[in-house]
């Protein structure tokens, strides 16, 4: 199960990015030349992912995880198929929209099925295995990407990941089973009142309520979670997704080796996701032992994440600046992919962030440059480390200060 949902994460999260290389190709072809829009139409997909939890989630809590996952990843082939075959750009913006709306599936249901099947002790190695297929399914994404479109056209970058995500779509129907404690035991309350004729069985997890006030309640709780809450000021690394700006074009690198530019982000991450995980599980297994366990446990290593993330930030602006050798600004890369990586954040906001800035990020470079672009983005970072200190220490009196799951 475990690694269904990590590869399946890995599928949509590489759909966010493997068009990039091939986007100078598809505005030829439709005959655009608004930089706006060719930033935006592989931006759109984060702003599915942003939206697309705001239904999946309270679904998954009224039908289980199976039926929403199976449901989403087969929509996600339909659409992916949809933006291999679109005739103009609006059509193309409209179904990358979609494939990121049911493609944020995998992720908005991954951390729920671990913890369905997977003590608390040993969940932080299941959720590094998962979340590895979200970090480093965009960095890997340009790099096949940029091969795909300079040999085959951009069409073939969508062709590609539709087959992908036939083939797992295949493997989750065969072998996916539903892990959802409140739907499994309602299953067995139902079989039990049929094989012992006794109407009254109840499962302790069952409420009173009808269907359409628990799927009513459970549309509220995440858009509540979203608006209202004050955990969303944690948004910590709102502005790395400016990283993206033209490298590629400073240093002369081609379309078919221009995704080569994020291995070092790739590695950054692989890294910073091995260190949480052998961290946090110490932390968490010291914890429960004491019987003291709480979620901020998981916690400890986001300040030093947060120092890092504008260290990386800064290395790559200036060395990328001064044009010094390629590898340079790569390693910078590498620093920040390990900082960003340990640094949490609330789905929901890194999604509509991921949207949204690279639309003026290329602006913001554009009249600064790389290094003071990226130097401003640093300042930022540590001006937010005050804040992940807060969430340490209080974040348990927050949480009960501000519930979310109370309407």
């Amino acid at each position: 199960m475990i690694s269904i949902v990590s590869v399946s994460t890995l599928m949509t999260a590489l759909g966010s990015t493997i068009p990039t290389p091939g986007v100078p190709q598809l505005m030829k072809e439709f005959h655009s030349d608004n930089d706006l829009l060719e930033r935006f139409v592989i931006s759109v997909y984060a702003l599915g992912f942003a939206f697309g939890p705001l239904v999946i989630a309270p679904l998954s809590e009224t039908y289980g995880r199976l039926p929403v996952c199976l449901t989403c990843n087969l929509n996600f082939l339909i659409w992916c198929i949809a933006c291999a075959i679109a005739p103009n750009m609006a059509a193309l913006v409209i179904f990358r929209f979609l494939a990121g709306a049911f493609g944020a599936a995998p992720f908005t249901l991954g951390g729920g099925t671990i913890a369905d099947i997977v003590d608390p002790a040993q969940r932080g190695t299941a959720m590094g295995i998962w979340m590895g297929g979200l970090t480093v399914g965009p960095v890997i994404g340009p790099t096949f990407g940029g091969f795909i479109s300079a040999y085959l056209g951009w069409r073939w970058t969508f062709w590609i990941l539709s087959i992908i995500a036939g083939v797992i779509c295949g493997i989750s129907i065969i072998f996916m089973r539903e892990t959802f404690a409140r739907v499994l035991l309602a299953r067995k309350v139902q079989q039990l009142r049929k094989e012992s004729g006794n109407p009254d069985l109840k499962s302790r997890l069952d409420k009173e309520d009808s269907t359409a006030i628990l799927l009513r309640l459970s549309f509220i709780r995440p858009a509540k979670m979203f608006f209202k809450s004050v955990m969303r000021v944690s948004t910590l690394h709102l502005c790395c997704y400016c990283l993206h700006y033209d490298v590629h074009g400073q240093y002369g690198i081609p379309t078919s080796t221009s995704g080569l530019v994020y291995l070092g982000w790739g590695i950054g991450s692989i890294i910073g996701q091995a260190t949480y995980t052998t961290v946090s599980n110490r932390f968490v297994a010291r914890s429960i032992a004491k019987g003291t366990f709480k979620p901020e446990d998981r916690l400890p290593l986001i300040v030093p994440g947060g120092i890092l993330l504008p260290i990386g930030l800064i290395w790559y602006g200036w060395s990328a600046q001064a044009e010094v050798h390629w590898i340079v600004p790569i390693i910078g890369t590498a620093v920040a992919a390990i900082g960003l990586t340990i640094v949490f954040v609330p789905v929901a906001l890194r999604s509509l962030c991921a949207a949204v800035i690279p639309l003026r990020g290329q602006t913001l470079y554009d009249k600064l440059g790389i290094g003071w672009g990226n130097t401003l983005l640093a300042l930022v970072v540590l001006g937010c480390i005050p804040i992940t200190l807060v969430f340490y220490f209080y974040g348990e009196r927050i949480r009960k200060r501000y519930p979310l799951v109370n309407l």
